[in-house]
């Protein structure tokens, strides 16, 4: 079985160096990326970077192994040239785009510098300002673009999963994946009482066949230790409304443990906090669960990726 890792940001060491140690900081971040997934077997992760020319660099040095999602910003000029560009580095490790509609933060808003500020406030909600700008048409160019290049588009929008409806409806050619069930998760977000309120929201999206899903951070959703057996009422009705095939595995575990890259931090998500878990905690609740077959694991744990994303096969 091939595996893959969904998502991975930059593995944070949090080094206090000058920029002139710029190309150690990046060597760095490419072994302990490499450290981690060998350490649970993983064959290949997808990146979301904050520091993008280090993961290209890291993808196009072990193109089997690592691919890069880049993020899209709404006030990028000439977008359709630019989702254009992705698509020619496809062969250089950029095997799709990502658009933040609703975060803690955004291309648009927010700097590397300005994140490495202070910690993430789990407090914080996502911002309805943006969800109504996206509404407004600020990211129509973009869907539009990638609709016509075939990018796969990864669409962050917790709390809002309606709108993902209404762009796949718009934009039926479009793939869109939508991040961590589109549902609230620690620790960047509050969790909803009960974890998984919005799933028919999620589960009404099964009926676009343009729709997949990010089947990640759910043990952060869990009420129950390690398996999280209350999770799997939840998530085989995803299984059920999208089929596996749309579903793909990530752990986005730099997340769980706020350690993302070498500039931002986030102390709150160090201690304890309701649903945090490990490494080997979000990929073995899956792999090894008798609630899915067989071929089940196949599709989610990396057959999915490979197959939205048109990323060559682990030789």
């Amino acid at each position: 079985m091939q595996i893959i890792d969904a998502q991975l940001h930059d593995p944070a060491p949090w080094l206090e160096w000058p920029a002139d140690d710029l190309e150690t900081r990046r060597r760095i971040l490419t072994e302990l990326t490499l450290a981690w997934i060998d350490a649970l077997g993983i064959d290949a992760a997808l990146l979301f970077p904050f520091d993008e020319e280090w993961a290209m660099d890291a993808a196009g040095q072990f193109p089997r192994r690592l691919g890069v999602v880049l993020e899209a910003s709404a006030s990028t000029p000439d977008l359709d040239g630019f989702v254009a560009g992705v698509k020619r580095q496809h062969a250089d490790g950029a095997v799709g785009l990502r658009a933040v509609a609703s975060a803690l933060w955004s291309a648009d808003s927010t700097d590397l510098e300005e994140l490495g500020s202070g910690p993430i406030d789990v407090d914080a909600q996502p911002d309805r300002d943006a969800i109504d700008r996206v509404r407004g048409g600020v990211f129509d160019e973009l869907f539009a673009a990638c609709q016509r290049h075939q990018v796969p588009l990864f669409f962050y929008l917790s709390g809002y999963l309606p709108l993902a409806g209404e762009v796949a409806e718009r934009y039926p050619d479009l793939t869109l994946v939508v991040d961590h069930f589109g549902l609230r998760q620690p620790p960047v977000d509050q969790r909803t009482t009960p974890p998984f309120k919005a799933l028919p929201e999620l589960l009404a999206l099964g009926r676009y066949p343009n729709v997949a899903v990010k089947f990640s951070g759910a043990p952060s959703l869990s009420e129950a230790p390690y398996p999280y057996p209350d999770l799997w009422p939840h998530l085989m009705q995803v299984v059920e409304a999208f089929g596996p095939e749309r579903l793909m595995w990530a752990s986005d575990i730099s997340r769980f443990y706020g350690r993302i890259g070498y500039t931002y931090r986030s102390e709150s998500s160090q201690g304890p906090y309701p649903g945090k878990h490990s490494y080997a905690e979000a990929l073995h609740f899956i792999l090894d669960t008798d609630e899915l077959s067989s071929d089940d694991k196949e599709w989610i744990l990396g057959g999915t990726a490979r197959r939205l994303l048109n990323w060559p096969t682990t030789a």
